[in-house]
């Protein structure tokens, strides 16, 4: 800021002169170059976070296509066959529906 553009001070307290030891450490250059990086690690940070979340909705699209394809159509053509009971049809579709949402919650609870 410029002299002309202070920043009000009505009400606050007064702000300490910085100590010696802040003003040489702030001046050393690996400091600086310490603080010229944290931008790109923030954006590094952010761009992982990113690829994490595309992994994890990838996995469970493929959880979610092995389920319908590898489990649910079977069961489905063999009840309809009469190879399968209809009660051992629901038992399954019941256990995968409970395993589906065991995997969501343990999964919500842990980015708490």
């Amino acid at each position: 800021m410029t002299e002309e553009q202070e920043e009000p001070t009505e009400g606050l307290p007064e702000r300490p002169a910085p100590s010696p030891i802040v003003e040489s450490l702030l001046a050393s250059p690996d400091i600086q170059r310490a603080i010229a990086e944290i931008p790109q690690l923030m954006r590094a940070h952010s761009e992982a976070k990113l690829a994490a979340i595309r992994w994890t909705t990838r996995s469970a699209l493929i959880w979610a296509a092995f389920l319908i394809f590898g489990i649910i159509v079977p069961v489905t053509v063999l009840a309809w066959f009469g190879k399968l009971s209809s009660d051992a049809a629901a038992f399954l579709f019941g256990a995968i529906i409970g395993a589906t949402f065991t995997f969501v919650r343990s999964f919500l609870a842990s980015r708490e």
